[in-house]
């Protein structure tokens, strides 16, 4: 430990919120559940509503640390900028005394796989374990002085910062690519001007067509062999997945993946969850497919005479997911097979249409992967720093 560091408690650096509030108390605030933070992934991938939820919850405050106690090991952890309610599985904490404790770097501190291990340990129950903060409360760590801590956190949040930037810049370009699709073949905006048709689908214009999935696409075509030579591999499975964006992916050892990682992506492919489809659980494969291998949950899609560009926002629309919907079979887990997604009825646009159409969008999709791969670099590098840095192994330089 280095000289000036302190040992504290947990104890001694947090202190637990418990502000509990009933239903009719509610004023409309935000809402996080343990659904809305991601794993591993220290961000949320969506809030809530107060009016939506019927039972006590914490209030917390803007820059209060939300831990997940159950299941402590997904590390589900985030702070907050903004005040609201969350569920009581989650643990609200705060620094107990700011001007010895810097806030955002207890919220370092949390991150930690020390921490998650620390909360592990004094989990109890078989399937559904719960961190308990009294135990936890005893353990010691060693804490730097104030103006160390300041500079340790300022450092892992410019990364966490960026890696926010650019999610929030792909979620804009996902937005700007979805409405020039459906500028172009929902309004037919480009098109007014020309002739249209009578199809099964509606009106089209001249010269489009109407065809099955199948027809223009590839579904389910590549499968992950016993004897395959990957020394490592991306394996993707459905927990990892949200609304078009892959959160966490798991490189597993070549041999060791689950026997239910099966399907091998190519560059562009679309990937949807066949479990659930209301759920919308889908992603694009952009540079990151080499050597990567999703789960049998997942129906892959591969492009063959329309572009990802297209066939992508087509997929991704409320008439795609309330097709899957009505064709899939299951009460507790309602799911679609492959064939479904084969069956789809589509519209296919003329050649000279899509290759314009795509000119433009895929200039989207590319800066999308671009900042994946980038956040990819960010995220090793943040995790590689942070234990080092909190724990003294690497000195943050001319702190004071």
């Amino acid at each position: 430990m280095p000289n000036n560091w302190k040992t504290y408690k947990l104890s001694d650096l947090f202190k637990l919120r418990k502000n509990s509030l009933k239903p009719k108390d509610f004023k409309n605030q935000k809402y996080i559940g343990l659904e809305h933070i991601s794993q591993e992934a220290f961000m949320l991938n969506g809030i809530g509503n107060a009016k939506d939820v019927s039972s006590n919850k914490y209030s917390f405050e803007k820059g209060d640390i939300l831990y997940g106690k159950i299941r402590p090991y997904f590390q589900k952890v985030f702070q907050v900028d903004f005040t609201g309610i969350c569920s009581t599985d989650i643990l609200v904490l705060h620094s107990k005394n700011e001007s010895l404790f810097s806030q955002d770097f207890l919220y370092q501190i949390a991150k930690t796989k020390d921490f998650t291990n620390r909360a592990i340990e004094t989990s109890s129950g078989t399937k559904m374990p719960r961190a308990d903060w009294n135990s936890m409360g005893k353990v010691e760590l060693q804490i730097p002085p104030l103006p160390e801590q300041r500079a340790i956190a300022s450092i892992l949040s410019n990364i966490d910062d960026k890696i926010e930037n650019n999610l929030a810049m792909n979620k804009t370009l996902e937005e700007m690519a979805m409405a020039l699709y459906k500028h172009w073949f929902v309004d037919f905006g480009p098109f007014q001007e020309g002739n249209f048709v009578e199809s099964e689908l509606g009106e089209i214009p001249e010269g489009w067509e109407v065809k099955e999935l199948k027809d223009v696409a590839k579904v389910n075509q590549r499968s992950l062999k016993k004897d395959h030579s990957f020394n490592e591999i991306n394996y993707i499975d459905i927990s990892s997945v949200g609304t078009g964006l892959v959160e966490n992916n798991n490189i597993i050892e070549s041999g060791k993946a689950p026997s239910r990682a099966k399907r091998l992506l190519n560059d562009g492919d679309i990937v949807w969850s066949t479990v659930r489809p209301t759920r919308r659980s889908y992603f694009l494969a952009l540079g990151y497919a080499e050597n990567t291998v999703v789960s049998t949950g997942f129906a892959v899609i591969s492009p063959v005479k329309v572009p990802y560009s297209y066939l992508y926002p087509l997929t991704c629309t409320q008439e795609f997911v309330d097709y899957l919907d009505s064709r899939s079979t299951g009460a507790a887990y309602p799911a679609v097979t492959g064939k479904v997604f084969e069956q789809a009825r589509i519209i296919v646009p003329s050649k000279k249409s899509l290759d314009e159409y795509s000119e433009i969008v895929s200039n989207y999709y590319r800066k999308i992967s671009a900042n994946l791969e980038e956040n990819q670099t960010l995220i090793a590098q943040r995790d590689a720093l942070l234990p080092k840095l909190v724990s003294g192994e690497v000195r943050v330089k001319g702190f004071e």
